[in-house]
């Protein structure tokens, strides 16, 4: 069942096609495997094929080849022949999210304890359905988001100079809705304030709110959900914080967002044509957060599905995470095969996901070594340059988070250098004086959370974990989109 069938001309052209390192996250197999599966189906909806045929994962470390671009270079026909395809795959995006919302909680209400493995195996076959149908906007917002780039700095340089394209565009693609980490920050201090007011009502009052925003604890599909403990830790953490304050400034930030687009375009005479492209930007920059946002709840409001399944295969929930969605469908019907408990053994050593013309294959421990790029940075440079995508400027001391493991090692005040941030990354992007990645666009986290914490913020470095190191003193000059060690 496991084994890997892969003939010896596959393999070598595996090796040599050229491979270029876009991001790393340090998802489950289960969530990688999904999304690549998902991501290299038909959907017709969307309105052109949008499939991503060749893709490889090697332990978090996410590749495409040369094909990557003529992804791009689809969409981007498809726009100049019809202006309006962009906003329609917004469009179905919020609208299918929806529906997929009714799958889940539908899910969520079936007694799944007294379930025959035959009704288990429905119940879970219908969840990955509606995830495969979410990762139709797995990509295509990242290569919406350059169209829209190179779109919206072309407005900027009508109106104004090339120069003030890095600190322009932030501003003309701020969000003008909350994003779920804002709404759940205002309903934190609303909790906290009437707690203060309560005390008696503690317990209840955290148990509802972690009900309606656990999820947020994890973006890796490992079940990390936020505990009383969690939330009670918070709330020490912010005991010194005006409740009432912190709703109103979150609030006032997309006012204030609204009034800086105002204070920019007021001399440009903006087209309306200019005008529609520029909230399209907005609700793209939303989007690509929102719809990752969506496919995490999905797993809290499912974990009881999930929960069971690890059960009844004698897992616990992260072990189960490092099989496919194929792998937990033939296990449920027949549990027969116990080689998949030493194949997760080594899938924890080494694991390699490759999507090759559409056909996907998981390959462990040894096995792994040849699809590994071995690229490797100059350690003796001195400046990094970025985007920009929240003004201003820092010096402090460097901390490398490249896994969740590692927030336990994050001091208040540190600048926070990591690959890309994820919702479960705001706890210390709240603490941190400054943040700065390898990968992102104007749509991205780290953008937009950056934005609403007002903090100095550098994307799209490509090599600051690789260059810089715990303890470096270094400058984030968040002006000029630069990042000098000292």
């Amino acid at each position: 069942m496991f084994e890997v069938q892969i003939n010896m001309s596959q393999k070598k052209q595996l090796k040599e096609d050229n491979w270029e390192k876009i991001l790393t996250r340090n998802n489950s197999i289960f969530m990688d495997y999904m999304k690549l599966f998902g991501a290299s189906q038909v959907y017709t909806e969307l309105g052109y094929d949008y499939r991503v045929k060749n893709f490889k994962i090697v332990n978090g470390v996410n590749y495409t080849n040369q094909e990557y671009s003529s992804y791009i270079e689809n969409l981007k026909k498809e726009y100049n022949k019809d202006k309006k395809i962009l906003n329609n795959i917004f469009n179905s995006g919020v609208s299918n999210i929806k529906k997929l919302k009714k799958t889940w909680n539908n899910i969520k209400n079936i007694d799944l304890a007294h379930a025959s493995n035959s009704e288990l195996k429905s119940s879970f076959n219908n969840y990955m359905d509606s995830l495969y149908k979410l990762m139709a906007y797995l990509f295509t917002p990242l290569f919406a988001e350059k169209i829209l780039t190179e779109e919206i700095s072309n407005i900027i340089k009508k109106y104004s100079n090339e120069s003030d394209i890095n600190r322009t565009l932030p501003i003309l693609t701020a969000p003008k809705r909350l994003s779920e980490i804002q709404k759940e920050t205002i309903e934190f201090f609303e909790m906290k304030q009437k707690l203060c007011e309560n005390k008696t009502i503690n317990n209840k009052l955290i148990t509802t709110h972690i009900s309606k925003w656990g999820w947020l604890g994890d973006h890796n599909y490992i079940g990390s959900f936020w505990t009383v403990k969690d939330i009670n830790l918070r709330i020490e953490e912010s005991k010194n914080k005006n409740s009432s304050k912190e709703v109103s400034n979150i609030k006032q930030d997309l006012e204030n967002a609204k009034k800086e687009y105002q204070t920019v375009t007021k001399k440009w005479n903006l087209t309306q044509e200019e005008k529609d492209l520029i909230e399209l930007a907005k609700e793209f920059v939303y989007f690509r957060t929102f719809r990752f946002d969506m496919l995490f709840y999905s797993e809290f409001l499912v974990q009881n599905l999930l929960l069971e399944i690890a059960k009844r295969l004698k897992l616990d929930y992260r072990n189960l995470m490092f099989l496919s969605p194929s792998e937990i469908n033939d296990l449920i019907t027949n549990n027969k095969d116990n080689n998949f408990k030493e194949e997760i053994l080594r899938r924890k050593e080494s694991y390699a996901i490759i999507l090759k013309n559409c056909k996907l294959e998981i390959y462990s421990g040894k096995e792994t070594e040849k699809f590994i790029e071995s690229k490797k940075e100059n350690s003796l440079t001195k400046e990094l340059k970025g985007n920009i995508a929240f003004l201003g400027i820092v010096k402090g001391i460097v901390r490398v988070i490249t896994d969740r493991k590692q927030f336990k090692n994050f001091n208040p005040g540190e600048i926070l250098v990591t690959p890309m941030t994820t919702p479960d990354f705001v706890p210390l992007m709240r603490s941190c004086s400054a943040i700065v990645t390898d990968e992102g666009g104007i749509t991205c986290h780290a953008a937009i959370v950056s934005r609403e914490m007002k903090k100095p913020c550098i994307i799209g470095t490509k090599i600051a974990t690789q260059i810089l190191k715990d303890g470096d003193l270094v400058e984030v000059n968040a002006k000029k989109g630069v990042v000098r060690i000292l």
